[in-house]
């Protein structure tokens, strides 16, 4: 009977934090990146059937490219734990990301993969609950380019995360100065009119 209790008791642990069943977390993301598998997107220089043909345009060109690779094959690895697990999980592969924006900038400030890395780098860290730096990305990200339009969509998103409803209304507005794409400029518009809803939300409680 106690046998069967304890059986019973184990079950309801596990099924009631999932993350228990999986290996440390450090043990999940070791290994080489490039036979590992990731159901998320990859950018062009992180996937296996074009390495041979982007490695030399940019591996070779950006110390710390395969770790920033490393960092984005393995980042729904960490998504499988919660709390603590999943926050250090994040924050040591942002560390990658990281080392991929410092290569970036040796080889040159202007470096045109500097936007993108500083976006999925604040990226990584706003997952990980460190919204005040992932802002800082982000705005790094469009001083890089002023018309990365990912950059402003996460900031707003950043924004919105925190109630900060005023702050994202002031990114989607800058965004709408610099974005010539008609396309992009109608999703920027569904954005903010989605803040403008918030906002009087916000306002009426």
């Amino acid at each position: 009977m106690n046998i069967y209790r304890g059986f019973i008791l184990l079950i309801i642990w596990l099924v009631s934090d999932p993350s228990m069943a999986l290996p440390q977390w450090p043990e999940a993301i070791r290994g080489d990146w490039k036979s590992a598998y990731t159901p998320e997107p990859l950018p062009p220089f992180c996937r296996m059937k074009q390495l041979n043909r982007t490695y030399a345009k940019y591996h070779s060109d950006i110390p710390g490219l395969n770790h920033f690779c490393n960092a984005k094959v393995k980042h729904h690895i960490c998504l499988k734990y919660y709390n603590k697990d999943r926050t250090n999980c994040l924050l040591y592969l942002a560390r990658d990301a990281e080392d991929a924006i410092q290569g970036a900038n040796q080889k040159s400030p202007n470096h045109p993969l500097l936007p993108y890395l500083h976006t999925e780098y604040g990226s990584f860290l706003l997952e990980a609950g460190s919204h005040e730096q992932a802002v800082q990305e982000y705005l790094k990200a469009v001083r890089k380019n002023q018309r990365y339009l990912p950059a402003y969509i996460k900031l707003a998103n950043a924004f919105m995360k925190a109630n900060q409803y005023d702050e994202a209304e002031k990114t989607l507005q800058y965004a709408l100065k610099v974005q010539k794409n008609k396309r992009h400029e109608k999703y920027i518009r569904r954005k903010l009119n989605k803040v403008l809803e918030l906002k009087q939300k916000q306002a009426k409680q």
